[in-house]
């Protein structure tokens, strides 16, 4: 899926500003290992 590696050049951590694993469900932060939901491919940085 070429889209996806778009996205892990432009996509950046808001908490560190490290590269993400991607994945279909959630991202992973490469450097502190954040989470971020994905959901309806739609990310999800906010949390309730």
């Amino acid at each position: 899926m070429e889209w996806i590696e778009k996205l892990k050049d432009i996509l950046k951590c808001p908490i560190c500003g490290g590269n993400f694993e991607i994945g279909i469900k959630k991202i992973t932060c490469k450097v502190c290992k954040k989470n971020y939901k994905v959901e309806n491919n739609i990310l999800v940085f906010l949390e309730e």
